[in-house]
């Protein structure tokens, strides 16, 4: 069950988390599920001596090769009853080979070496890490650096290199980009992109077209940029101001004010479990400029949501759901995309949007009807 378990906002130790500071090994596990293969490794071993004493007490007879043969075979069939493998069908996706890779990689391959984008990227779930392993994966093909990836850990800046990647086409978000990574290429998958999303790639603001076809494009920024945000958003230390300058500090109740909107018409009904990617358009109403935009540091501004059910209870919350891809400046908008997962238990609720900080929400906040609807079955 792993160390701890939350009950009614209260954490709670288990047993699993004294076994992590006195047994060698188990702090080095990073999914408690995977412990399974231990004990797997060593019953393996069990039952082949088990196995081979069952053979020496059947007589001379299974000292025979043929017999030890059959006995495996067996024993391989059996497991493959357990594993249900004759009937399981297991999915497997194929990948492209050099021969076969989208034409896209092959222009850019031909370019000299910059740090590569591919949009869309940062996509929370399943979606967004499958997504972003076959980036990798094609990167063998170009060999440029990638500012996507995909692994069991995600620096600091990844967050807020995505923040900024889901904030495109706007040219705030470009500048940023350059500024802070010196992004050289952006490969875009149109045919990924929700209509209204593909529309805003027709002509971008500050990008130059060096490949186009009915699934992809290729730009490059039109005017070059230096790094000099690198250092910061590199810098995993403790940090009193955000790569931008702003101070990081709790912002004061009268200070946050705050207009908020969707842009787009979001659904009114979701399947259990599935993703809702929601834009958001942000400006600040007060005097201040807002602590955003950081590798590390607290109090940050965040983007979050809540479902909230019949009687005003609260059934799933996330404060941080999404960075803020500028220190919202006032009256300055900043749009931003927020992934919102539904919950796994059908009904009608309502969705609401807003900001927060430190733990306590904005006052302004989007509420939304939603309904979530069972699979099919």
């Amino acid at each position: 069950m792993g160390p701890k378990i939350l009950v009614a906002g209260v954490t709670v130790p288990l047993p699993y988390a004294l076994a992590l500071r006195l047994v060698p090994g188990f702090d080095s596990m990073r999914v408690v599920s995977r412990i399974g293969l231990l004990f797997m490794f060593g019953f393996a071993g069990l039952v082949g001596l088990g196995a081979e004493r069952v053979m020496r007490k059947l007589g001379p007879k299974m000292e025979r090769p043929q017999y030890r043969v059959a006995a495996a075979a067996v024993f391989l069939a059996l497991v493959a009853v357990e594993y249900d493998f004759p009937w399981r069908r297991y999915l497997a996706q194929t990948v492209p080979t050099a021969q076969g890779v989208p034409e896209v990689y092959q222009v850019l391959r031909r370019l000299p070496p910059a740090p590569l984008l591919e949009i869309p990227g940062g996509t929370p779930g399943i979606i967004g890490s499958r997504q972003e392993s076959e980036y990798v994966f094609l990167s063998i093909f170009h060999w440029r650096p990638l500012l996507n990836g995909y692994s069991g850990y995600r620096p600091p800046s990844y967050l807020v290199t995505m923040a900024l990647a889901r904030a495109l086409p706007e040219h705030r978000a470009l500048e940023l980009l350059q500024r802070t990574t010196g992004l050289g290429y952006l490969v875009v998958h149109l045919d990924r992109l929700p209509p209204g999303k593909r529309a805003q790639w027709n002509n971008p603001p500050g990008m130059r077209v060096l490949y186009r076809s009915n699934n992809a494009l290729l730009l490059t920024p039109e005017h070059e940029s230096p790094t000099d945000l690198l250092p910061a958003l590199l810098d995993f230390h403790p940090r009193e101001t955000t790569i931008l300058g702003t101070p990081i500090q709790p912002v004061s109740a009268d200070q946050q004010q705050v207009d908020l909107r969707l842009n787009g018409s979001p659904p009114t009904s979701v399947f259990t479990g599935l993703p809702l990617d929601l834009e958001v358009v942000l400006t600040n109403r007060s005097t201040t400029t807002w602590p955003a935009l950081a590798s590390v540091g607290e109090p940050l501004v965040y983007l979050g949501y809540r479902f909230v059910g019949p009687g005003g209870r609260v059934i799933q919350e996330v404060q941080n759901a999404a960075r803020l891809p500028d220190d919202p400046r006032p009256g300055v908008p900043v749009r931003a995309t927020l992934t919102a997962f539904a919950p796994q238990t059908p009904g009608d609720f309502h969705l609401v949007v807003g900001l927060s900080q430190g733990g306590k929400w904005f006052p302004t906040l989007i509420e939304l009807p939603i309904s979530v609807k069972p699979w099919p079955k």
